[in-house]
């Protein structure tokens, strides 16, 4: 496959509605403190021609504090950059601030058993002119892909069923996100979004692993044609009030993999008290 087509196939990949969907990631901590956070997103393309830098990536900044003890508040602000010297396109050096996210978290999480409840929108951010920065964006995060999709909103509504014993935690998740696409001939797309988290800690080291799917609801397709799937593994470790990780996701979707096999993401987390 040439470069062009691997482009190509990425943006008809990642910027499909039925490859776009949850408005946070199930890593998106739901314990109500006051945290900073800062994530990389790396895809790691399977052809070395042309493929873009290591630099380019998915970043995202978000920060949440409580209200209360029921109630906590989310803003995430995305942005992408594609750094590639490419045999049909030449020289590549693109970037975009994404669609930022505001959300609110309902429930408390006082309980061996909780359930918490997850609304937010996105607004349309994405410059229309920097496509290669958006392929790169919504290609090296798909869970997140709707934060690079251009002149689209989306609104978003989920639930999560928490679940915490000592040194250890699971997590369920089922959503709906509605996109709301503003450009010429498109189409509002209703999207299934869910997942199920797990995570050990050892001391200070924390491991887990996530598995990740979503299904658009309107449209015609097979239920493979139409949902993508994915496996992520996760390692931090708690540094005072600063916690790195590192995660490694991998794709089940065939399409998906012969364009980039799998992704690497750097991350902080930072506790403020």
């Amino acid at each position: 496959m040439t470069r062009h087509a691997r482009w190509c196939l990425a943006l008809a990949i990642a910027l499909l509605p039925a490859r776009a969907a949850l408005a946070q990631s199930i890593w998106t901590p739901l314990d109500h403190r006051i945290t900073a956070r800062g994530e990389w997103w790396h895809a790691h393309f399977k052809s070395d021609v042309g493929a873009p830098s290591t630099g380019s990536a998915a970043m995202f900044f978000s920060v949440g504090f409580p209200v209360n003890e029921k109630v906590a508040l989310t803003f995430e602000l995305p942005y992408a950059r594609v750094s590639a010297q490419d045999p049909f396109f030449g020289k590549i050096d693109d970037n975009t601030v994404g669609n930022p996210y505001v959300g609110v978290q309902l429930g408390a999480l006082n309980k061996p058993v909780s359930y918490v409840g997850e609304l937010g929108a996105r607004v349309s951010s994405v410059s229309e002119g920097s496509f290669f920065a958006a392929i790169m964006g919504a290609f090296s995060e798909m869970d997140r892909a709707e934060a690079f999709a251009p002149k689209t909103a989306t609104l978003a509504a989920a639930g999560n069923i928490v679940i915490r014993r000592t040194g250890s935690s699971s997590r369920l998740r089922l959503g709906v996100s509605e996109m709301l696409a503003s450009g010429s001939g498109s189409e509002n797309t209703t999207l299934l979004d869910y997942g199920a988290q797990t995570a050990v800690d050892l001391q200070q080291v924390r491991f887990g692993g996530a598995l990740t799917g979503r299904y658009q609801v309107n449209g015609s397709g097979s239920f493979g044609d139409k949902s993508t799937h994915a496996v992520t593994g996760m390692t931090s470790i708690a540094l005072g009030d600063f916690r790195p990780s590192l995660a490694i996701r991998v794709p089940f979707d065939k399409d998906v993999r012969d364009v980039a096999p799998w992704t690497v993401a750097l991350g902080v987390e930072w506790e403020i008290h």
